[in-house]
């Protein structure tokens, strides 16, 4: 379960990060480009998704840190995991939370949500290359947990 688990993180954030690269990357690499320029017709959805994942990941860190049950930079990595993927995932699905969840929030909510996305939107590039880097440790990291634990995390 932990393998299907790590797997949909590690695919969610190599996601992420593709499709929060600015547009002008993606122009370097045509194949790149056009298969990013097929999801984003998804991307709200994704992001949604996203932010459900990056929480389910919180969640899950924070209880298996109750019991100390993981070493101290797997929980890290699970943090790091979760903390880009709801950056990524509000991102991205910005404009699907505010059409869908902020249309009754009070004007302040509404201009705090559109200065976060503002302040993230600048920096879609270091969040991108965030997912796609964490997303290589999360494979590098997970091989050596397994080989050297058998089963591994």
């Amino acid at each position: 379960m932990l393998v299907l688990a790590g797997f949909f993180t590690i695919a969610g954030l190599v996601l992420a990060g593709f499709l929060c690269l600015p547009t002008a990357d993606l122009e370097r690499t045509p194949l790149i480009k056009g298969t990013v320029d097929k999801l984003k017709a998804y991307k709200a959805r994704i992001g949604r998704a996203l932010i459900a994942w990056g929480l389910l990941i919180l969640l899950s860190a924070l209880i298996l840190l109750r019991g100390l049950k993981l070493p101290l930079l797997w929980w890290l990595t699970l943090l790091a995991e979760s903390g880009l993927c709801l950056l990524s995932g509000y991102l991205l699905g910005y404009e699907s939370i505010r059409d869908n969840l902020l249309t009754d929030a009070s004007e302040n909510l509404q201009e705090n949500a559109r200065a976060l996305h503002g302040r993230l939107a600048s920096s879609s590039r270091t969040i991108a290359v965030a997912c796609l880097a964490l997303a290589g440790w999360r494979i590098l990291y997970s091989l050596v947990l397994f080989t050297t634990r058998g089963a591994g995390g």
